[in-house]
């Protein structure tokens, strides 16, 4: 496994649809395909959010780094000092 070339936050532009949006989301597949999720940032016509379009990475280029500023936003992340029950 190697590193995503697109952090979540990024804004990026699918190549073959000129889809512009932010990552959301990421995914590899053990054959080493990597998908990111890619959220418009505008309405459908009926006033309701888009749903994530999955985009293969080499579809992809950078538009932006981070603009929504989540790498410097603390979310709460994984709790440290707990144990699992075990079964």
């Amino acid at each position: 496994m190697s590193a995503f070339k697109y952090e979540l936050g990024d804004q990026v532009e699918d190549i073959v649809t000129s889809l512009v949006g932010v990552v959301i989301g990421s995914i590899e597949f053990l054959n080493g395909c990597k998908q990111y999720s890619v959220k418009q940032q505008k309405l459908s016509k009926d006033g309701k959010p888009i749903e994530g379009e999955w985009i293969d990475e080499g579809q992809l280029v950078l538009k932006k780094s981070d603009v929504l500023n989540v790498r410097k936003k603390t979310t709460g992340g994984p709790a440290t000092g707990m144990t699992l029950p075990r079964l």
